[in-house]
């Protein structure tokens, strides 16, 4: 079988480097050199710090067409923390338990969760724009979470969190495959095959 993709064009500037300016920390700090699910030491530790706060890393406000289909997708592992997807423009989320590969709660996103490798999950959330922007948030969540908002203060301890990696964003009703961007966003083509008959026939 063939995977033939449309072209999509990948929003978040920069996809792997969550050390990067381009990401506000709030209530966290991340920490890099761990393995990613391509197998290479990229992915990153979302920490949460030692005080009462919301943990998490957030993209700026990302320019999106309003009334369309929109996906945010990521991959997530289990440290000693679960893991929130959050649209900071809509207040719209998604709260994952990564170690029963279950949604604990959710506002107006739609979600699928699968397996990829190591304990690594793709989590895709896709939603219907209501404004011109999107903050893609990820957010750890308390050890004593179950449902209710995300975006809540909890003491932290300064070394627990949860593993991310790949972040993207792009305009439609699913994920399509990562792309990886460093500094400026970065359009797909779109894939194409064709059939030649052979001679004779």
């Amino acid at each position: 079988a063939l995977l033939l993709e449309p072209s999509r064009l990948q929003r978040i500037q920069y996809s792997e480097d969550f050390d990067n300016a381009y990401w506000t920390k709030g209530g966290s700090s991340v920490t890099s050199g761990f393995t990613s699910p391509n197998g290479t030491a990229n992915a990153f530790k979302l920490v949460e710090s030692n005080s009462s706060a919301v943990h998490y890393v957030k993209t700026p406000n990302i320019t999106v067409s309003n009334s369309t289909n929109n996906t945010m997708s990521f991959f997530a592992k289990k440290g000693e923390r679960n893991i929130a997807v959050r649209d900071g423009s809509s207040d719209s989320f998604v709260s994952i338990d990564l170690t029963n590969n279950l949604v604990l709660d959710s506002l107006g996103l739609s979600t699928s969760i699968e397996l990829i490798s190591s304990g690594w999950y793709k989590i895709t959330v896709s939603y219907l724009s209501t404004s011109t922007i999107c903050a893609f948030q990820l957010i750890t969540l308390s050890p004593t979470y179950t449902s209710g908002s995300p975006w809540s203060s909890y003491q932290g301890d300064g070394t627990s969190g949860v593993y991310i990696f790949g972040a993207q964003l792009e305009e439609g009703s699913y994920a399509t495959s990562y792309i990886k961007t460093v500094g400026t966003t970065q359009t797909r083509s779109a894939d194409t095959a064709s059939q030649t008959v052979p001679s004779g026939i």
